[in-house]
């Protein structure tokens, strides 16, 4: 059974205002890499960003986020929605995560934050966000398809698999037969202690 899930996440970061991010696009994920300048004098800022379960009035605010950093939007239709978060600040949408369930496992897609805030972490709570919600669930396996975001996920505990060792209900999903090409990077990442023996 899903649940909605609210939180309020506080952001605790030096970010320089010259810092340039720079995207890195990726069909499902948009990853920022911050490229740093030498000065360090920005001052400490904290900004909240509340995290909870999307609705049907969000999907606009989400296919023009997904738009935005070049990810694929078109699929999105309402009944999506029910297993997508969404970070605001505000009235403003930050950021957005989703996945398809399908049996015991589910497909993580369209992890995206605003450019305005990337590389504070908005990603990763986003990410840890939707895997709490997805164990709620009862699913036991996270699996993604990324063709440039791989480090980014090693990084959160996610390797590296063969894709045709997807379970064949995640394989037929829009996002994995159609909208990912033949060269992304198939992860998986276990959420349940038996998966991880």
């Amino acid at each position: 059974m899903w649940s909605s899930l609210y939180v309020a996440v506080p952001t605790h970061t030096r970010r320089d205002a010259r810092a340039r991010p720079t995207l890195n696009h990726s069909i499902g994920f948009a990853v920022l890499q911050e490229e740093a300048t030498s000065d360090d004098s920005a001052p400490d800022h904290a900004r909240p960003m509340d995290i909870r379960s999307a609705t049907p009035e969000d999907l606009r605010d989400i296919q023009d986020l997904l738009r935005a950093v070049d990810l694929p939007a078109e699929d999105l239709t309402p009944a999506h929605l029910a297993h997508f978060l969404v970070g605001r600040d505000g009235r403003r949408l930050v950021g957005v995560v989703g996945m398809e369930p399908t049996g015991d496992g589910a497909l993580l897609r369209s992890l995206a934050v605003r450019p305005a805030h990337q590389g504070e972490g908005d990603g990763t709570r986003l990410l840890e966000a939707m895997e709490t919600q997805a164990r709620h669930g009862d699913v036991e396996m996270l699996y993604l398809l990324t063709t440039s975001a791989a480090p980014f996920f090693r990084r959160r505990g996610y390797a590296t698999m063969e894709r045709d060792a997807l379970p064949a209900a995640i394989q037929q999903t829009k996002e994995a037969s159609r909208l990912c090409p033949a060269s992304a990077t198939c992860m998986r990442k276990p959420l349940t202690s038996r998966e991880r023996d």
